[in-house]
């Protein structure tokens, strides 16, 4: 019983409820606001603006990015993990996962255009060397 008057009162509910209606007039000056013409006031060119910079860096966490390092630069790369936060190896014992580092990645990224990049560095997970 409870599921069915629920369900109706939510069904009333959308019918009445309008999301994203234009007020008619602002308060005190009589002026229409709605979203039609705040879109209007948009630079209405068409022409779209460069984008720089999706991502400011080469790797965002872990993973690597679209971002390329620009000609003539290097890039020096310390990627890390640590270990458990609070099960019985983790803790204050451990700092916190701090003293148990789990993977670490050292390397460089050089530019050799503004489009072309070469990488060189090595993970402690089996000693893997990347080029």
């Amino acid at each position: 019983m409870k599921r069915t008057i629920i369900l109706l009162v939510l069904l009333t509910l959308g019918t009445v409820v309008k999301a994203q209606q234009p007020d008619k007039q602002k308060k005190g000056t009589g002026k229409e606001i709605s979203a039609d013409s705040l879109m209007n006031s948009l630079d209405s060119s068409g022409k779209q603006p460069n984008v720089v910079a999706v991502f400011k860096a080469s790797r965002l966490i872990l993973s690597p990015t679209t971002e390329t390092v620009k000609k003539n630069n290097l890039n020096f790369l310390v990627i890390h993990r640590f270990g458990d936060i609070s099960s019985g190896a983790g803790g204050g014992k451990t700092f916190y996962g701090l003293d148990r580092v789990q993977d670490v990645y050292i390397g460089f990224e050089y530019g050799l255009t503004d489009n072309l990049n070469i990488s060189f560095g090595r993970n402690t997970i089996n000693q893997l060397i990347e080029l």
